[in-house]
């Protein structure tokens, strides 16, 4: 997928929840259940970044990806980082040559177009809007804290780095094999 998630409804027509505050994506996260935001709340960041997701939404047993699409875990991730030059350098093969800060280095050679969406915090803050990009993976560190992939502006590497169920990041799909 060279674009991230932006669907609202999971695979099997039921809405994704969306938080359209701070309060609702509080509200949400506290309880365990499947939020999307837009960053800052406005939709107007949604055009070109999509929606950020929790990570109960990226792993409800309804189905976020689309059909024929499934949900990465990090061997796929570094499978890609692989096949692109390494983890070391291909974070600018990996991101896109537009939106990130000060033009972040990003070549999308490959058309992968890694945006730097940002992510939004337990509490409904948000960070990082054209600084870093970070994308979900099904694999689970442990009780709370979930694998994810990272692309951060200044930075030719991808990292991967462990993140809180609860917190918002964007999805990219792999088509099924």
């Amino acid at each position: 997928m060279c674009r991230n998630l932006d669907v609202a409804f999971f695979r099997n027509g039921d809405a994704v929840p969306y938080a359209s505050t701070a309060q609702a994506w509080m509200a949400a996260v506290a309880d365990g259940s499947p939020a999307w935001c837009y960053y800052d709340h406005l939709p107007a960041n949604g055009v070109v970044m999509g929606k950020l997701y929790n990570w109960f939404a990226f792993n409800d047993p309804r189905g976020l990806a689309p059909v024929g699409w499934q949900l990465p875990s990090m061997r796929h991730w570094h499978a890609l980082a692989s096949a692109t030059g390494g983890v070391a350098t291909c974070g600018n093969v990996l991101k896109s040559a537009h939106e990130w800060y000060n033009n972040g280095q990003g070549t999308d050679s490959i058309g992968f177009g890694g945006l730097p969406a940002g992510i939004a915090d337990i509490d409904g803050n948000f960070y990082d809007l054209g600084k870093a990009g970070r994308w979900w993976s099904a694999d689970i560190e442990g009780p709370e804290v979930v694998w994810a992939c990272c692309l951060v502006y200044g930075c030719a590497s991808m990292f991967d780095s462990d993140y809180n169920k609860r917190f918002g990041m964007s999805v990219r799909c792999i088509r099924e094999t």
